[in-house]
């Protein structure tokens, strides 16, 4: 374990770049509630984000994550609409534009801004 630790520190693989990490310094912090129980129905945030932030994946806390080391097992067996979640996949080409916090009908996505 020690000898893969080092050999990852040595080399460019395993660690984000800088400017990677700098990106997600300044991304804003997007929020889908508990109150998101039918994802796969609504896909309201998911259509009207013009930049793609949102993407629908199976709940670990519904689906455990033994069962499924390959994705498409996860989305079989996280058929249920209940056993889905809606995730802000990637923040940092967010626009702050709004509009999901707008269409979601149950009010249940926030927005942060970072601090600077």
């Amino acid at each position: 374990m020690k000898e893969d630790v080092e050999r990852i520190r040595q080399s460019d693989m395993g660690f984000p770049e800088l400017e990677v990490l700098e990106a997600y310094k300044k991304a804003p912090v997007i929020t889908v509630g508990e109150e998101c129980t039918q994802p796969q129905e609504c896909r309201k945030c998911m259509e009207i984000c013009a930049t793609k932030v949102f993407v629908i994946i199976p709940d670990a806390k519904l689906v455990p994550h033994t069962r499924y080391p390959l994705i498409r097992e996860g989305f079989e067996l996280a058929a249920a609409p209940e056993a889905m979640r809606v995730v802000a996949a990637e923040p940092t080409v967010c626009t702050l534009c709004m509009a999901c916090v707008r269409v979601c009908p149950l009010q249940c996505i926030t927005i942060e801004t970072p601090s600077k």
